[in-house]
């Protein structure tokens, strides 16, 4: 039990103390991304030494000193693995990403229009589906239907989709620049 009452006070003194040990990961110059997976190695790292924290003592300043330990741990790590790349090599990079970007943004355009075809049932459960982040069974529910006929319905509707943006890409597919 002394364990469970443990964990207990460990969460509830992280929960309380989370934003400013992450506001002390970001001080330090780590984008989000870097700076919530740094949050969750201190969180574990917390954990594994809780027994080293003195009741009575600042949680939140054990906390921000372990924070700051495992970002410069991070950023050590993050440099011993950057890998420096010419000029030339980036340039070939940007240029691609550049190409990327143009395709994507054409297949999104595409998708658009197919998704503008649709009945407004259709759109409706992809909308709950992908926007809501529902369930099939969920939406099964919200639609007075079982949980297998919305499956059935959304795989009809990817293959449509599917078929809709291979047709419209017909045109273009010989078209790209070689």
């Amino acid at each position: 039990m002394p364990q469970i009452d443990n964990h207990d006070r460990f969460m509830r003194l992280l929960v309380a103390n989370q934003p400013k040990i992450y506001a002390a990961i970001r001080s330090l110059g780590l984008n989000q991304h870097d700076a919530e997976d740094v949050l969750q190695d201190t969180a574990s790292v917390l954990w594994r030494r809780f027994d080293e924290f003195q009741e009575g003592t600042h949680f939140d300043r054990w906390a921000c000193k372990v924070a700051r330990l495992q970002t410069l741990s991070f950023r050590q790590k993050a440099q011993r693995n950057a890998c420096l790349l010419d000029h030339e090599t980036i340039e070939v990079l940007a240029s691609d990403a550049e190409l990327l970007h143009d395709q994507l943004a054409g297949m999104h355009t595409t998708l658009d229009e197919c998704l503008d075809r649709l009945e407004e049932d259709d759109r409706r459960m992809l909308d709950e589906r992908f926007l809501s982040g529902r369930t099939n069974k969920e939406i099964g529910g919200l639609l007075c239907k079982s949980e297998s006929t919305i499956s059935r319905a959304l795989t009809r509707l990817y293959n449509s989709l599917l078929a809709c943006i291979e047709h419209q890409s017909e045109p273009t597919a010989g078209g790209g620049v070689g």
